[in-house]
């Protein structure tokens, strides 16, 4: 007797999912335990087993790879050898029940599952996260090379590609110095060259600020950012093979630890905004990203990264550099602490800095100009 093949129900929340693939060839004799497909839940792509054995029959009007799927969805069936498939074999997406209401389950021929850690061969995996992404920004994602494991393509993947892409900007050559040093670097096989400087700086004009402005510390040091780049544009730009290339636009990405985990959502143009519309803004992408309802839009072109690790009472770090971008600041908490003021030793609220950047875009020196630029800035309140 056949046995049907229907989409299981992954989470107790779900009630659709996409077919990624069919892991066995129609006609194939299929053995108790065999996977059979992969589906994509809302969280990862899973490959799902049978508990019954048999030949593989596929609906003529079956879905197709990228497919929407219900849950209890017929996909085909599991014949005995010289048995036909069913005469009706286009069946629609049934009526799912809640995931709590009691009654015949909806995974009768199909019920394991396991994450799809292993990729068939002749096939391509992709994460969830990386697929969506990808579909947003219309990426033909069968053409990249994955980074995960057995090959499967990542979010990170997806992105290293869209950063990939060209972006307006002036296009500028190391110093003869740095050429030097980076043509030594790469007969060694090198990428980028990350050298970190820290800097404390005294915060207490800018709590004054805070205060009387009713703004965050995070929301001020967006802002003075933005502006210290403006005045330090090889500063805000990024490595490629055709040169240094300096961005027309100054769109800094702030890291978010979420419970989906780390995101770098983008504000974009940040010399235009005052310090109201920058507040909307970036409390509209913090919401957006804690709520797993970023946008591709919030993802595009970032010139510069921000890394805050204050809140969890971190006080320096080194942070990581997101190549191809020259540098990326990392914000440390704030404290009060003996500070020399007129031959005087008082107490003050003190800000430290990291700054990293890519040597291959810039010097020591002008990245060091920079960061005292920005301090500087803090220092006098902005």
């Amino acid at each position: 007797m056949a046995s049907e093949i229907v989409v299981p129900r992954l989470g107790w929340s779900m009630e659709e999912g996409i077919f990624s693939a069919w892991l066995k060839d129609e006609g194939q004799l299929v053995e108790k335990g065999d996977y059979l497909f992969e589906l994509e839940g809302e969280k990862a792509i899973q490959e799902v087993e049978t508990f019954h054995g048999g030949i593989l029959s596929f609906l003529p009007n079956g879905p197709k790879p990228g497919d929407t799927v219900r849950v209890g969805q017929l996909l085909g069936f599991l014949l005995e050898e010289g048995e036909s498939p069913p005469e009706e074999t286009v069946a629609p997406a049934p009526s799912v029940p809640a995931a709590d209401t009691p009654g015949k389950p909806v995974t009768d021929a199909v019920v394991g599952s396991r994450r799809g850690d292993r990729i068939p061969a002749g096939r391509i995996g992709i994460t969830p996260r990386a697929r969506t992404l990808a579909r947003q920004h219309d990426l033909d994602w069968t053409t990249l090379t994955g980074t995960g494991r057995g090959g499967r393509i990542r979010e990170a993947d997806i992105r290293s590609t869209l950063d990939a892409s060209p972006r307006s900007g002036t296009l500028h050559d190391p110093s003869p110095l740095t050429r030097a040093f980076i043509s030594r670097w790469q007969a060694h096989g090198g990428g980028a060259l990350p050298v970190t400087l820290h800097r404390r700086v005294r915060v207490d004009t800018l709590a004054d600020r805070k205060a009387r402005e009713q703004a965050s510390y995070n929301d001020l040091l967006l802002l003075l950012v933005g502006q210290t780049l403006q005045s330090h544009p090889h500063v805000n730009s990024c490595w490629s093979d055709a040169g240094i290339l300096v961005f027309d636009q100054v769109n800094i990405a702030m890291a978010v630890d979420t419970p989906d985990g780390l995101v770098a959502p983008v504000i974009h143009d940040l010399p235009s905004l005052d310090l109201a519309t920058l507040q909307q803004k970036r409390a509209g992408i913090v919401e957006r990203a804690l709520s797993s309802s970023l946008e591709a839009a919030d993802h595009d072109n970032p010139t510069f990264v921000i890394t805050n690790l204050g809140s969890l009472g971190i006080e320096e770090f080194t942070p990581l550099l997101n190549p191809p971008l020259c540098a990326t600041l990392g914000v440390g908490s704030i404290s009060k602490q003996p500070v020399v003021e007129n031959d005087e030793v008082v107490p003050g609220l003190v800000l430290p800095l990291s700054l990293t950047f890519d040597h291959r875009i810039i010097d020591g020196a002008p990245a060091a100009r920079f960061l005292d630029d920005l301090c500087q800035r803090i220092l006098q309140g902005g």
